[in-house]
């Protein structure tokens, strides 16, 4: 015994002295690999759980690690299970977790018809569906009510105070909870209806509700907690209204299109205060990261921030600045909570197995600054000579089309990361990051920004092309400026005269298209040219810049056409083609 843990010792420091290179993301650690054995050996002599295999890093796989940083995490594996007739609770408070001072939770089961009592908080209370099916019901203080079907991956939130209850539909049904006060166990902060008329004189009790005292004799003495019980019928309306729209406290995530995270690694979906109005002091998001992929470098500005690893296995480094840090490793069931502003990752370390986990703040909303993002948008000069890195590294903006300027970034198998942060991601592609109004969507195609119809902008686009119509009405040959403008007024007011216009147009062509005088008195361009009896044409005359010239025939009459008109004013030219001219009249 005291061989094995001297060895075990030796190997500790040897890691932590440096000796063991840290492999590029993405490979297995080779500090793990070497540790491996030791820990086998180690396990000999442990009866318990291979907490020491599950848990490499606490054992200096990482060589970057350094300081004392505080124990961040639990596993709801080592709460103590309350078991009750109709289900069972584990929670995970501050005295399981020091570190979580904002936020509480618990994983709770119920079977099918079993309920969580009648109840409220001093605190408010969220919830997310990851098995089965449940009922909740909530009246808040105006008298208005709600009742609603929850499934696998909805939430619900119970503001401060707001009565409420749950039930299981189906066979068995599993929830988390999560309370916005890390010291959720304190006396006075839950509330259980028959605890409180239990512990109130029968008297009282018959002239409140104005029955017979007898009522309340098989009120449960003991606090049931998880009750067994029917599923109830969802059917009970309120007189003063339902809790529906912006009141609601139900979001059906279920229900939504969750797109591609920036980055291509996996999902990110918010659930805050911006979609979930209600929900003004616990603010959500529920990530699923593909094998290998990584949530980048970040931290968060405005609260602290705790976690719940449903499905997979997952790497993360603390950074608490003045050179301390700690690596810790999560598989599901675990919690974890980041201190306030402190620099994190979160890592897939599984080759094969998706990671999904849930990070929730005590906030209205979901905020974080990424690393990358920051560094891209900071002039090269300062990063270069901050980091010093070669320049020629930081000449590609990031991209993000996510508000929150989160990236979850897929595993590279063809390239090797050997800088302090994500420069290939850096140099993958030039991308524009812009700020959208609220209501934004892409409805799941990255290509697309759709934001919502305003009622101003229809009506100026409508307005618009209605004027451009109007403006671009065509004059016709002869118009002058008052008819012209009589008819752009004309088309304003009565958008339809254009049909009018051109179903004219469309039968003038019909009707006089046979010969080419027909077209052009069809399109109102006739010429006609009179001679005065004072004058007598002369070969060779030219009158008013037209040159007048005739071809001699002894035919009476010119048979085909003849150009003899070529009138140049300015810059512009043209010819009038005559058909048939009369020789007696040129004479």
């Amino acid at each position: 015994m005291k061989v094995s843990a001297l060895a075990l010792f030796s190997v500790v420091l040897w890691v932590l002295s440096g000796a063991t290179p840290v492999d590029s993301p993405g490979s297995e650690s080779r500090a793990s690999k070497h540790l491996r054995p030791v820990l086998s050996k180690r396990q000999e002599f442990n009866q318990g759980q291979p907490l020491d295999l599950q848990n490499p890093d606490n054992l200096g796989a990482q060589s970057t690690d350094n300081g004392v940083v505080p124990n961040l995490k639990w596993s709801f594996s080592d709460s103590k299970v309350r078991l009750f007739p109709g289900g069972w609770v584990r929670e995970q408070v501050i005295t399981d977790l020091p570190s979580s001072h904002d936020i509480a939770a618990a994983q709770q089961h119920l079977k099918k018809g079993a309920l969580r009592e009648l109840h409220w908080h001093r605190v408010a209370e969220w919830g997310y569906v990851y098995a089965g099916s449940i009922r909740v019901a909530a009246v808040d203080e105006k008298g208005r009510n709600q009742v609603d079907t929850l499934q696998v991956g909805d939430i619900w939130y119970f503001p401060k105070g707001q009565a409420h209850t749950i039930q299981g539909l189906n066979d068995e049904n599993e929830y988390l909870l999560a309370f916005d006060d890390g010291n959720f166990d304190a006396t006075g902060t839950t509330f259980n209806v028959d605890d409180w008329i239990t512990h109130t004189p029968k008297s009282i009790l018959a002239k409140n509700f104005g029955v017979n005292e007898s009522i309340f004799d098989t009120v449960p003495q003991k606090d049931p907690y998880i009750a067994k019980g029917n599923v109830s019928k969802p059917d009970i309306d309120s007189p003063y209204g339902k809790l529906e729209g912006n009141s609601s406290y139900v979001y059906k995530l279920s229900q939504k299109d969750v797109p591609p995270a920036p980055g291509g690694g996996g999902t990110l979906a918010i659930v805050d205060s911006t979609n979930f109005p209600i929900a003004t002091t616990i603010a959500a998001a529920v990530v699923n990261l593909e094998p290998g992929g990584l949530r980048e470098l970040h931290w968060h500005p405005n609260a602290e921030e705790w976690l719940y690893f449903h499905q997979g296995t997952a790497r993360a480094t603390i950074f608490l600045g003045g050179a301390i840090a700690r690596t810790f490793d999560f598989s599901a069931g675990d919690t974890a909570v980041f201190p306030d502003n402190s620099g994190h990752y979160i890592e897939n370390t599984s080759k094969t197995e998706r990671l999904i986990w849930i990070e929730l703040y005590k906030s209205d909303r979901v905020a974080d600054i990424s690393l990358t993002q920051w560094l891209a948008l900071t002039p090269p000069e300062i990063v270069a000579e901050t980091l010093k890195i070669p320049r020629e590294n930081l000449d590609y903006p990031i991209y993000t089309s996510h508000k929150h300027s989160l990236l979850l970034y897929r595993e590279c198998h063809s390239c090797s990361f050997n800088f302090g942060f994500p420069l290939a991601a850096l140099m993958a592609t030039q991308v524009v990051s812009i700020l959208v109004p609220e209501g934004t969507s892409n409805h799941g195609d990255a290509r697309l920004i759709c934001t919502e119809a305003r009622w101003y902008l229809v009506a100026t686009f409508l307005f618009g092309n209605y004027i451009s119509h109007a403006a671009t009405i065509t004059s016709r040959p002869g118009d002058n400026g008052a008819t012209t403008l009589k008819n752009l007024l004309f088309a304003l007011f009565f958008p339809t005269s254009g049909m009018v216009r051109g179903l004219r147009a469309i039968l003038q062509f019909a009707l006089r298209r046979r010969t080419s005088l027909g077209v052009a008195t069809a399109a109102s361009a006739m010429c006609m040219v009179v001679r005065s009896e004072e004058w007598l044409p002369q070969h060779g005359d030219h009158i008013n810049f037209v040159k007048l010239e005739t071809i001699k025939t002894e035919e009476p009459f010119v048979s085909k056409p003849l150009a003899i008109f070529n009138h140049a004013v300015g810059p512009a030219s043209f010819s009038v083609k005559v058909e048939r001219i009369e020789m007696d009249d040129l004479r």
